[in-house]
């Protein structure tokens, strides 16, 4: 009786202990959890921030690039829709990525906590023999086949002794984890060595137990960053203004580009591709060979600009490299030598805009600086004398563009000055003095433009959108009404956006894309229908977003992306696939 007494208390002490040793761990376990949560917690609100920060520093970028593109003059080509904004394709061959995320919504409550760690539950249990086993979550626990007993039963009565002594208490098994395997190992020997526990289908039990009760909500998470304020683009008439982060930027539309020299025409995509027809006699067209070409070809790719005179051309890339192509006499080319080319040379690097004159070229580099080279017999050059130069030679500071003719240049300034340089003998400078120009001279203020015409004269076109004319006027290129030639600039039209001068001939843009003509028109260059000389401004059509006049043929760009041609044919450089046929009126040229 009191051997069984004494078991009884043995058992209760022993679950007692195991009962508070199961609990005192699964509240560590819990609080461990806890702790784990928070620090989830705080690891999502830290990559928020540095989503928030990475996306900063993805605005500033942008910020930076629109600047650039802006002060080193690169038009926008076009602009596609992202899953977080856009993407600005430029002139140049650059991308710019504008993010506009939408806003940030509130991080998701944090999850219940993870299941309770629960040890196997060790327990005891009387068999049907009347003895005590270990059990295993309510089963008896096998070694060897046998169950474990928790103590030895009674020994028998002797045949003619007295009793047999007790059986030796059972051996109380020890439980630990394996981590790297997640599973409960159980040792029968006092730790000696160890077994994985098995449930009662022979499974190894996981160090994992059964789900515990949830765990408290997590705290909110951060909220997402916030959109852009007024993000927006939009297209306007040959712009695209983008608003960024409270600031608008407005960029210029890429746009097809159109440059003639005496006979032949050169065509610049959107997308950086040049083709060229007409005349090819000295390699101008830059195709290797000196066939002439009566519709346009291609040429080469990533081009960003080009400029066509007498019988050169010179082609900017998009990586600011430029190359000259045909006749070289005068040292136009700038390559050092006199030698005419047909396939273009590399001349120079970090340029941003070009112009060519009759026997001249120039480039506008990106530090503003202005340089010149070819014939400098009236000083047109703009370096100070009348010497020739063969290479690309220093002229001056804070330039924008520049326009060159035969005899006289026209040099417009950042801040919206124009300069003069060359011959002046029929006031096409608008100076008083018609002794040549060997340096750059002042002329006038708020200009956005400059043109120079072969017969001595020029036409600036104002940043209130006035036009203004002076020199030479025999064939009624000022489109002053009369054949006066004029010693000053003189306003001789508004609601003007877009100038460009032949031999003797003037096109005008208006604002409200109305092309205007005047000036000789012998060959059909006025595209009026009639050869008959004009001196004032026709209207010719509506619908144009780009005009271009060579020596004795007119160029045209419909709103709608075609393209048009008047003049001058002999060497097919209308593109019209023709030859020698002088046409009167605008006829549509099949571009490749």
């Amino acid at each position: 009786m009191s051997t069984k007494f004494i078991f009884s208390i043995w058992m209760f002490l022993l679950l007692s202990v195991t009962s508070c040793q199961r609990t005192d761990f699964d509240e560590i376990m819990r609080k461990q959890q806890q702790q784990q949560d928070q620090l989830n917690s705080q690891a999502a609100r830290i990559a928020a921030l540095e989503a928030a920060v990475k996306l900063m520093n993805t605005d500033i970028t942008a910020l930076k690039a629109i600047t650039s593109a802006l002060q080193q003059n690169v038009s926008i080509i076009s602009y596609k829709a992202t899953s977080t904004g856009y993407t600005l394709t430029m002139s140049n061959g650059t991308t710019i990525n504008l993010s506009n995320g939408k806003d940030g919504t509130n991080g998701t409550n944090g999850t219940n906590g993870k299941d309770g760690v629960n040890a196997p539950a060790i327990g005891v249990k009387q068999d049907t023999d009347g003895l005590y086993y270990w059990t295993l979550d309510g089963n008896f626990i096998i070694q060897n086949g046998n169950k474990l007993p928790v103590t030895g039963k009674d020994g028998q009565n002797g045949s003619n002794g007295s009793n047999g002594s007790n059986g030796t208490n059972g051996i109380t098994p020890l439980l630990q984890v394996n981590t790297t395997a997640n599973q409960w190992m159980i040792s029968y020997d006092n730790g000696n060595s160890w077994q994985i526990v098995r449930d009662s289908s022979g499974n190894p039990v996981p160090a994992t137990g059964p789900s515990g009760p949830s765990g408290p909500t997590g705290p909110t998470g951060p909220q997402g960053p916030s959109g852009i304020p007024g993000f927006s683009i939009e297209e306007g008439d040959g712009i695209i203004t983008v608003t960024y982060l409270g600031n608008s930027y407005t960029l210029v539309k890429a746009q097809w580009q159109i440059s003639s020299g005496n006979w032949h025409t050169l065509f610049v995509s959107p997308e950086g591709n040049l083709y060229g027809t007409g005349q090819n006699s000295y390699g101008q067209l830059g195709l290797g060979d000196n066939n002439n070409r009566n519709t346009p070809v291609f040429i080469m790719n990533n081009v960003q600009a080009v400029a066509a005179n007498g019988l050169h051309s010179l082609i900017l890339k998009k990586d600011g490299t430029l190359w000259a192509t045909g006749y070289n006499y005068d040292g136009q080319l700038g390559t050092g030598n006199n030698t005419t080319l047909n396939t273009p040379a590399l001349i120079t690097n970090n340029v941003k805009a070009i112009a060519a004159g009759v026997n001249s070229s120039y480039a506008i580099k990106n530090d503003g600086s202005l340089w010149s080279t070819g014939n400098n017999q009236f000083g047109q050059l703009g370096i100070g004398n009348q010497q020739y130069r063969n290479v690309m030679t220093m002229v001056t500071n804070n330039v924008a563009a520049v326009s060159a003719t035969y005899a006289h240049t026209l040099i417009l300034k950042t801040d919206g000055s124009v300069y003069g340089t060359g011959a002046n003998s029929s006031y096409q400078l608008g100076l008083s003095d018609t002794s040549n120009q060997l340096y750059p001279a002042f002329i006038t203020n708020n200009v956005k433009a400059v043109a120079t015409g072969y017969q001595t004269y020029s036409v600036i076109l104002k940043r209130d959108n006035t036009v203004w004319a002076t020199g030479a006027n025999l064939a009624g290129q000022l489109g002053t009404g009369n054949n006066t030639p004029l010693n000053q600039f003189v306003q001789v039209a508004d609601q003007v956006k877009a100038i460009s001068l032949g031999t003797s001939h003037t096109m005008i843009l208006k604002t409200n894309n109305t092309l205007w003509t005047t000036g000789s028109n012998i060959y059909g260059q006025l595209g009026i229908g009639s050869t008959i000389n004009s001196n004032q401004f026709t209207m010719v059509t509506d619908k144009v977003a780009l005009i271009n006049a060579g020596a004795q043929h007119s160029v045209i760009m419909k709103t709608d992306g075609s393209f048009w041609a008047a003049g001058y044919n002999d060497s097919g450089q209308l593109g019209l696939g023709t030859t020698g046929s002088n046409i009167t009126s605008f006829t549509k040229v099949s571009m490749p």
